[in-house]
This record gives structure tokens, sequence and C-alpha cells, in this order.
């Protein structure tokens, strides 16, 4: 085919004109105003929703329009997953979500989700401080770019029925979020009947009865008004929940790096408010709840006990299913074996010593009235000295048991008044009775000093060279011991929280 050279010029012009249009056209798209539509369950009119609002439209003007939010509030797009569908499809580009929602692009932003791991929240602070940001990469790695981490709260169980033990969960109806496999093994290790449902139809669901307990942060149960249809709040945190704001991660590479800049400039410091206003707001959330009628449910060391089982089983499955990895669980038990963890440790071990020396004065004690009795009754013999060493046996005895009974929670009360009181007065009145035992053990401590005192002035013998003062300081270490349980159940029933 023979073709004129005038022909093949126009050919040519034409083409560089072609590859010119393309490339105009390509600048032209990467200018174009990026429209991110976000979606969150939240209900429209909470304050951090308006500050989101207002942060968006600061962007948007310093953009100079070439990055714009639109934001569904309320739920109207669906749940998270459905959320993440829309993702996917691009018919959204991101989204205010549970943390939970996002296990599959990082297994390990479950590490925070353990349960029981946290006991309050400066444990959570002094661990997040150290491993958010290696949270915000792992997700970042995975597709989804996320801003500062938000705290949603201590989740707590709000029931119809009292549950203070984990046998008390056996029969209730729990809701777990449609599709979240966070949830799923939660249910299996409380062995109780999960009712999976979208987030906006667990209010008619504990309406109607098909939902009779639910486990959520204090926050968000008056936010969805769930909490008006409990009786009872156990005043266990179950586990920490966080959220995200997350935009995916194609949308944010179409995105320059210095609209980025200004993204990250209005919303990074916007979300680490929200996080702290959250953790008081929660604190008050809580209080609310109490004031409007549902009563407070206080675990036994024993349950806590129970509970704290079950927390190590979950734990041991996660780490079985290698839903977590190993370096991240060492550097968060790490963090937990900080010097922050140094007195709840030592008040552990101070508590096998107790129950340790209670066991061996118990077995002592048995085994040498049986031997006393035998050399009596076939040797017509005895130890001089034992009556005497029993019965400050027995003594000892009397007051570690007491001192065990009193960790335990099982120390003897009187609830005829605690029958008839509900509600918020139930914290006051435990509050009230905590401060009366202080007062009793404390008065009781300062007489038994009192009494050590005298006896060391007679210095009178016990038996054998043991004097009397030495058995008796059993007797001031015992109440003074029960004088600071009293105290600190005291201090946690009013002011809430450990230390």
């Amino acid at each position: 085919m023979i073709i004129s050279k005038h022909l093949k010029a126009r050919i040519n012009r034409l083409t560089r004109g072609f590859v010119l249009c393309l490339a105009l056209v390509g600048a032209a798209s990467s200018t174009t105003a990026q429209t991110l539509k976000m979606a969150t369950v939240a209900p429209d009119g909470l304050a951090w929703i308006k500050q989101l609002r207002t942060a968006m439209k600061a962007i948007d003007q310093e953009t100079e329009g070439r990055v714009k939010f639109k934001l569904y509030p309320g739920g109207v797009q669906g749940d998270d997953s459905t959320v993440l569908r829309k993702m996917r499809i691009g018919q959204l580009q991101g989204g205010a979500l549970a943390a939970g929602a996002l296990i599959r692009f990082y297994t390990d932003l479950q590490i925070y989700n353990m349960p029981l791991q946290f006991k309050n929240s400066n444990e959570v602070q002094h661990v997040r401080a150290e491993m958010d940001d290696g949270i915000i990469d792992g997700i970042k790695q995975g597709g989804v770019h996320v801003f500062p981490l938000i705290e949603t709260g201590f989740a707590y169980l709000l029931s119809k029925k009292p549950v203070s033990k984990p046998e008390d969960m056996a029969n209730l109806k729990v809701w777990v979020p449609d599709g979240d496999p966070l949830g799923e093994q939660l249910v299996k290790l409380f062995k109780v009947s999960p009712v999976p449902l979208n987030i906006t139809d667990v209010l008619a669901a504990l309406q109607t009865g098909l939902v009779d307990a639910v486990a959520v942060p204090p926050l968000v149960a008056i936010a969805l008004q769930w909490h008006n249809h409990v009786d009872y709040m156990m005043d266990l945190p179950l586990m920490y929940i966080y959220s995200v704001l997350a935009v995916d991660g194609r949308a944010m590479k179409k995105v320059s790096a210095a609209d980025q800049a200004v993204i990250a400039s209005h919303l990074d410091p916007l979300m680490k408010e929200i996080d702290g206003v959250n953790r008081q707001d929660n604190v008050k959330a809580f209080e609310a709840i109490l004031a409007q009628g549902v009563t407070s449910v206080q675990p036994s060391t024993a349950d806590l006990a129970a509970w704290n089982a079950l927390a190590v089983d979950a734990l041991a499955a996660m780490v079985a299913a290698e839903e977590v990895s190993q370096p991240v669980l060492d550097q968060f038990q790490a963090m937990a074996l900080t010097d922050q963890a140094v007195v709840p440790r030592l008040i552990k071990g101070y508590a096998a010593v107790e129950d340790g020396v209670l066991m061996l004065i118990f077995a002592s004690t048995l085994g040498l009235a049986v031997m006393q009795i035998l050399l009596r009754n076939f040797f017509d013999i005895g130890l001089i000295w034992l009556e005497s060493y029993l019965r400050m046996q027995v003594l000892w005895l009397a007051m570690l048991g007491a001192m065990v009974a009193t960790r335990e929670g099982e120390h003897i009360r009187i609830d005829l008044l605690a029958r008839f009181i509900q509600g918020k007065l139930v914290r006051y009145f435990d509050g009230a009775v905590a401060v009366f035992s202080v007062l009793v053990c404390g008065a009781a401590t300062y007489a038994c000093i009192t009494l050590v005192q005298f006896e060391m002035e007679d210095n009178l013998m016990a038996f054998g060279p043991g004097p009397i003062w030495v058995c008796q300081l059993i007797l001031p270490f015992g109440f003074g011991v029960m004088t600071l349980r009293f105290a600190e159940k005291a201090r946690r029933v009013i002011f809430k929280g450990a230390l």
C-alpha cells in the first residue's frame, strides 16, 4: 500500500494531537474535584457529627473545592458491613466505622478488643500511646486510609435480668452485630443465644423482647435509646471498643499529596479531640443510666475470677486461630507488664501468699490437734505447750479467714435494706456501707494496736520462748488489711474505676 508523503504528515500530526489530548484529559482529571461520600450509623445531631461537618466544609474551602465531602449519618446507607460493601463498588468512599468491621484488612486491630484485658482508662491510654500508630499503619497497608483512632468506650452488659457471673448469661438472648466476626467469637466464648441484627433494628428488638441483653458502651446505649429498655447493668468492662474514620485507599490516591495534607490537618486533631471527649462522656453516660433507674450489678471476687478465666480462654483461642499475631500480642502483654501494672501484680501476689499461709496454718492446726489426741489416748502423754499454741493458731485462722472473706466479697452482710433500693441509690447505699465498714475496721485496728502495746509492756510468754504480743500481731494486721480493702471498695463504688 502506497501512502503519499502529504498523507503521512497529516497522520503524524493527528497522532501527536491525539496524544496531546489524552495528556490534557489526564491532567484535567487529576485536578477534578473529588467528592468523598462518607456514612455512619451514628445518629445525626450528635456533637461530633456537627464538628465533622464543620471540618469537612473547611477542607472544601481550603482546597478550593478540589476535595468535597458528603456525609450520610443515622445509618441511612446501612450498617458498617453494608458501608464496606458500598466502598468496594465505589458507591461510598468511606465512613465512621467500628474498628471490628475492618478485621479483614488487618486482623491485629482486634488486639484492643480482647475480652477483659483492660481494667480502666489509664491502662487503655498507656497501651494506646505505644500501639495506635502500628494499628493505623496496618490498616493502611490493607488498603484503607484511617485517621487517629476514636474511643467508643468500654462495653458493659445491659440486660433485662441481673447478670453477675458467666453462668447467668446462659439463657440470655444477646444482640450480636450482623456479620461481625468478633461478635460471633464472643458468643461462642460466653455460650449465649445470639441474635444477629442490623444495629438499626436493635431498639425494636429490645422493645418486643426478641433481644434481652446488649453489650455496648454507655454512650452508645444512650445515643440509641437502648437504656430505656433494660433493667440491669453489670459493673464490669467486658471489652474495649474503638472506631475509625476510614476512607478507601483508592479514593485517597486520587487526592493530591498537598490536599491530603489539608485533610489530615483538619481531621487528625478532630479525631483526637473526639477520642478524649468520648472517654469523658462515657463516664457521664454510665452515671446517667443509673440515675434513670437501671440497677448496677457488682460481681463478687469469685465472679470476677470466673470472668477472667473466660478471658484467658478467649486469648488462647484467638492466638490458636492466628487472629492475633504473636509479635503484636507480645508487645501488648509487654505494655501490660510495665510499671502501671506493678500495683495489681503486687496485690495479686499478696493474695496468693495470704491463701498459702491460711492453708498452711489450717493443715498444721489439724495435724497437731490429731497428733495430740493420739498421744493422749494411746500413749498417755502429750505436749504441754501445744494447747496454748493451738489457741493462737485458731486466732490466726479466724483473722486470715476474715481477710480472705473480705477480699472475695464473701464476708457476712445484712442485705435487708438493699432489697428495697434500686437504681442510682444502690451505688450510694453500697458506698455508705463500705465507708461504715472502714470506720469499724479502722477502730478495731487502733484498739488492737493498743492491746499489743500493753502486751509488749507485760512481756508475758504464750508458749515456750514465744511472747504473747508477737502472736497477737495478726489482730492489728488483719483489721488493717480489711480496712484498706473496704476503703478501696468505697473509693471504687463512689468514684468509679480502679487505681
